[in-house]
């Protein structure tokens, strides 16, 4: 069984929960699921951790999604 890693990067932290909590129940091929509020923890964590799936904000305050 492969592994599938994934990255949340949101500022808001009810939208990390609630979408953790979507992933754990309705995919549960997903088995290594790391998240953060902090857009430049997120950097880091795609270069460290980089998981297979990203679940980014768009809009955030310190840095777009897209930069």
């Amino acid at each position: 069984m492969s592994i599938i890693k994934a990255l949340i990067i949101d500022d808001e932290t009810p939208a990390i929960k609630t979408l953790s909590l979507m992933i754990h129940h309705y995919l549960p091929g997903i088995s290594e699921l790391k998240s953060t509020g902090d857009p430049h923890e997120g950097i880091f964590l795609l270069k460290s951790f980089q998981p297979h799936l990203l679940f980014i904000d768009i809009q955030m305050p310190l840095m777009s999604g897209f930069e």
